[in-house]
């Protein structure tokens, strides 16, 4: 199994969204053959992008999937992540773009509401994921309070990320962007990234996205 330098992304998938493009850029590159999970699966470019660069691709939403062709090394498993009987340890690396804000919200359907199932969620991420394994995420962040905003999704602050998500997690990168064109200094990069301090006149809509790498030591 040979160690890529960088991700190879055919120009078929056009242009990604500011979440999938921070998670594309910072992707620790692992030897073709890793297990990789994606969580919340539902824009299927991330997860045909990494099967393409030969990872063994695991891909997991509730929603049912767009009826595509997957590659070969692409499992989509229709099913609630946290209640999936994963094995303990089955991945090398586990991915999930603007999907935790919204576990437990009904935003997808569920049967149920739980206010804490971003927070079990990350849990079972650390549990399915090898000693040492990274854990590549982005969620919505506002500087002011955690937040749970129009009843569907979750605002994170630094206490909230702590708290809710990072956890056990040790963290090796976290970077705020602008996932649309607001109001903020930024430093004009694709996609544009922003410090704290320059964040602090923003309201809770609109909002910044935080993208994390953690590790599982």
């Amino acid at each position: 199994m040979l160690l890529q330098t960088v991700l190879i992304i055919d120009p078929k998938y056009g242009e990604q969204d500011p979440d999938t493009n921070m998670v594309l850029t910072r992707w620790q590159v692992m030897p073709s053959g890793s297990r990789v999970l994606e969580v919340g699966c539902h824009d299927e470019h991330l997860c045909r992008i990494l099967a393409d660069n030969g990872y063994d691709m695991y891909g997991i939403d509730l929603r049912a999937d767009d009826g595509g062709q997957f590659p070969l090394n692409f499992t989509r498993i229709q099913g609630d992540f946290v209640q999936f009987p994963f094995a303990p340890e089955a991945f090398d690396m586990v991915v999930s773009t603007s999907a935790l804000e919204h576990f437990g919200l009904g935003t997808y359907g569920e049967a149920f509401t739980d206010p804490e199932y971003d927070r079990k969620a990350a849990s079972r991420i650390h549990e399915v994921l090898k000693p040492g394994g990274v854990f590549h995420c982005t969620v919505p962040y506002w500087t002011h309070d955690f937040l749970v905003s129009g009843g569907d999704f979750r605002l994170y602050d630094q206490k909230g990320l702590t708290e809710r998500i990072i956890g056990e997690f040790e963290v090796e990168e976290q970077q705020l962007f602008k996932s649309a064109g607001y109001a903020c200094p930024d430093d004009g990069g694709n996609p544009p990234l922003v410090k704290e301090e320059d964040t602090r006149a923003l309201g809770p809509d609109p909002h910044l996205g935080v993208f994390l790498k953690l590790r599982k030591r």
